[in-house]
């Protein structure tokens, strides 16, 4: 169970990530 929720933490964090690199890709053009 706790695996899970681990789990669950990495993709939220990895898809903020990509958020933040699609952010990153629209101020600097």
């Amino acid at each position: 169970m706790r695996k899970n929720i681990v789990l669950q933490i990495f993709v939220d964090i990895g898809d903020y990530d990509k958020d933040l690199d699609q952010f990153a890709v629209k101020s600097n053009f």
